[in-house]
Order: structure tokens, then sequence, then C-alpha cells
């Protein structure tokens, strides 16, 4: 269970709290994988004012910013997609793509160890006109793609820097699916924030303690919009490494409540 604290100022006026839960044998008792509540704050009182689901509103929130990722980071001839996972998160990112890019820019290339949810997800891409072919393992679907997608439970690394192309995109949306390799040999990496990153046992924080990072090569999301980069060269992968910021969700909790009083939707409480 993970519990964190946001606040947003200027036109959102906002604090909250995210609470995400999970786990891994949820499925076999017939509930979702991940759930959880966002509880909107007004920072003037400290006072609650809303309380909504979570889970969706962070998986659209990781989907969303992996869409951004790929317009500021994918290569203009990237044309495939290696999505390894086809869980909630994947399905995410299937109907973020057709909403950010339309039908035709990308193909994907799956790979789930569960052919049930392997077939849903290649018949949900189906469905929004967007071509998907199975594939047989992780190794055979990373090899296939300019973008590598992970979106899985993995706790240990499996996905090895030789079965990347030299100019791929990896999009971290799952973070312990990688070698370290493919860390190491990134011609640039973009995090959303450094200081996450850095913490927990994560990629990037193993390295740093190994000594093997090289900041010069580590730039945030926030940063490069604001002062826009360009990437040189096509030797070696790009990486995007998320750690899921919480005043995102607050910024898309914030949407989805003002949406939902605009068509009087939701149940009021007395407070």
């Amino acid at each position: 269970m993970i519990a964190l604290l946001g606040y947003l100022g200027g036109p959102f006026g906002l604090s909250g709290l995210k609470q995400i839960c999970s786990g891994t044998g949820n499925a076999a008792l017939g509930f979702p994988r991940a759930s959880g509540l966002l509880i909107l704050n007004d920072p003037a009182t400290n006072r609650p004012f809303a309380v909504m689901d979570a889970a969706a509103i962070s998986a659209a929130r990781t989907a969303a910013v992996s869409g951004l990722a790929l317009r500021l980071l994918a290569p203009d001839a990237a044309r495939s997609i290696a999505v390894i996972g086809c869980g909630e998160l994947a399905h995410a990112h299937l109907a973020m793509l057709a909403a950010v890019f339309g039908a035709d820019r990308f193909g994907l290339v799956a790979y789930d160890p569960d052919a049930g949810r392997l077939a849903a997800l290649t018949a949900a891409a189906q469905a929004l006109g967007i071509a998907c072919m199975p594939a047989g393992s992780v190794e055979a679907a990373v090899r296939e793609g300019d973008i590598v997608l992970p979106a899985t439970t993995a706790e240990a690394p499996h996905i090895r820097r030789e079965w990347l192309r030299d100019n791929a995109l990896y999009c971290a949306v799952s973070l312990l699916d990688a070698e370290l390799d493919i860390y190491r040999a990134a011609r640039l990496i973009m995090v959303d924030d450094l200081h996450q990153c850095l913490a927990e046992g994560r990629p990037l924080d193993r390295l740093q303690r190994a000594g093997q990072i090289d900041r010069a090569r580590i730039v945030e999301i926030g940063a490069w919009l604001a002062s826009p980069g360009y990437l040189t060269g096509d030797a070696a992968p790009v990486v995007f490494n998320p750690m899921g910021t919480v005043i995102t969700d607050l910024a898309a909790g914030l949407a989805v409540f003002e949406a939902a009083v605009g068509a009087d939707l939701g149940t009021r409480l007395p407070l």
C-alpha cells in the first residue's frame, strides 16, 4: 500500500491524498490487482471535499504521461510498440494511443503469459482499428518494437539490452522489468521526478548506489518542456522512467470532480 500527499497552488488551489493498494493475488479472488482512493482537500481549511476511485484515475494519468513521452521522444520512424503485460494499464495505454495518435500511427506487438489477457487486448485493439500482433515471448515482442512498453507486475529484471533496437524508446511504465544495462547504455534518461527515482531501490537508485549513474544523461520532463532539448545519434536507446507524481493525479482528479459536478453525478455526503 502506498499513500502520497500533494499540493497544487496557482489556479488549482488543491491539496490531497492518493492511496493505492495492490495485490498480485487479487485476480484469483475476483478483484482487480490495484485499488485505492483519491481524497481532494481545500488547502485553506484542510477539509476534504471529494473522495473518488484512485485506480482508474491513476491508470489514465499513467497512460497520459506515456503519451507525452511518445510525443517528445519517439523516433519519427517508429511504428511498432511492444507491449509486455496486457492488464488494465495496457488497456489504458491502448485507449490513449487511439485518442492521441489515432489508429494508424502505431501497431502493437503484445505479449502476456496469460492467453486470456493477451486475447482481450488484441480484441480491444482491433475494435479500435489498431493492428495488434500477439508474440510468443517477451524477447520476441521486444525485438519487434521500436518502442518497448512493459506494464507488468514483475519484481525482477527480465528484459535484456541486446533485445532492444539501438534507437528504441523504452517506456518503463512498470519499473523493475529492465536489466540495468538498458539504463547504462541509454543516451538519454527522462524522468518525471528525479528525487523519487533515486529512492526505494528502483533502477536509478541501484545505479547511484553502485556509482554508475551519469547525471548528465538524465533530465526531468518538466525541464525538457521548459527548455526543449534534442536527441542526437541513433546508436543507443532512450529510456523514459516515470515514478508517477501525486500532483498529476490531483490535477486529473480535480478535472473529474468538476466534470461530475457539472453533470450532477456522484453522491453528496454530509461532512
